[in-house]
């Protein structure tokens, strides 16, 4: 970015499921059983030759993973994936080359605190394509090369499995021994609903390696249901479960939520 280069950041911009496909680089073996890799958008290329990583909405990942014959990531599995993959450090917009290219109506005001500054550049740029082009030139910038047949670990944060209809579960940045944006479970409703995407929501996807399907799950009232069930709770706890849900509440503390309005507002 060229200092004083950008007066706006664009329009909020994704990726259509029609536009998305497995990156180049391939599948790799997370363990045994299951094998995983992140999704692309071939339509956009950084300055490496590299695929953008999609930006896909929730909704929209779910339709890639049925299409591929996988399904999204579980929040276990990101856990897995940290502990294997290559590990790169988060990248936290804005950063110092954003704030420098800031111009015009998204300058910083006189008296302006930093954090209201950077909270007026994330309303104004998290969701464009300058700012997803721009956190994965930094990612690359660190990662270097991702080999085929590789896990790697911080590419975004991640799509997992098991949102309840309507809403989207997020897992990742790995900070200082813990995940920012932490393991959700069942009866989270989570913080955004099924058509949020930013600068930083990537999706993989998990498949069987040896061919079997994958057993349907996540993005269901249903799907969540048979999981409460199955972790011991009643048709009571179920209720009230579903209760919550429909007011927006989250049922258990898994963000640390101080930091994540200090990333994303």
């Amino acid at each position: 970015m060229e200092p004083g280069s950008l007066t706006s950041f664009g329009p909020s911009w994704f990726t259509p499921p029609s536009a998305a496909e497995v990156a180049p680089w391939g599948w790799a073996p997370l363990d045994a059983e299951f094998e995983i890799a992140i999704i692309v958008d071939p339509r956009v290329h950084l300055a490496n030759g590299a695929p953008l990583l999609a930006r896909l909405t929730y909704s929209g990942a779910l339709e890639v993973a049925a299409r591929e014959h996988a399904a999204l990531i579980s929040p276990e599995q990101v856990a897995e994936l940290q502990q294997k993959g290559i590990q790169v450090s988060p990248v936290f917009l804005p950063d110092a080359a954003i704030r420098a290219s800031a111009a015009g109506i998204l300058a910083r005001r006189p008296g302006e605190s930093p954090a209201d500054w950077d909270q007026r550049l994330r309303t104004a740029g998290m969701t464009s394509e300058a700012w997803a082009v721009h956190h994965d030139e930094v990612f690359w910038s660190r990662l270097g090369v991702w080999p085929a047949g590789q896990l790697v670990a911080g590419a975004g944060k991640h799509w997992v499995a098991g949102a309840p209809l309507g809403r989207a579960w997020l897992m990742g940045w790995w900070s200082g021994g813990k995940f920012i944006q932490g393991m959700p479970h069942a009866g989270d409703a989570g913080f955004h609903d099924s058509g949020h995407h930013d600068y930083a929501t990537t999706t993989i996807l998990v498949r069987r390696r040896d061919g079997r399907p994958m057993e349907p799950g996540g993005g269901s009232l249903g799907g969540l249901q048979a999981g409460l069930t199955g972790s011991g709770v009643s048709s009571g706890g179920w209720l009230a479960a579903g209760l919550a849900l429909a007011l927006g509440a989250t049922v258990a503390g898994w963000y640390y939520w101080p930091e994540i309005r200090a990333r994303i507002g």
